[in-house]
């Protein structure tokens, strides 16, 4: 079975890690750290809204590859409909 390391980024809240909310980017990389050395095949996807600066994308997979997991791939959350 395959399991896969889900990081959300949303615009205004915090990271979701697996759908858990993590307070901090420590608390990301530790929890990473531990999701690789149970499965060193794990695959990791990174979702964000859109309005996400790239920087911050590009922050959350530094930590993903410092703690491990080089298997990575990203999607963008819905966008919202707001109506016409």
């Amino acid at each position: 079975m395959q399991v896969v390391f889900s990081v959300i980024v949303p615009l205004h809240s915090v990271v979701l890690v697996d759908g858990a909310p993590f307070p901090n980017d420590d608390a990301v990389s530790e929890k990473a750290s531990v999701a690789i050395a149970g499965d060193p095949d794990l695959r990791a996807v990174i979702q964000a809204d859109g309005e996400v600066p790239h920087r911050r994308i590009i922050h959350v997979l530094d930590q993903l590859k410092g703690a491990g997991i080089t298997r990575v791939a990203f999607g963008a959350l819905p966008v919202e409909d707001h109506g016409p």
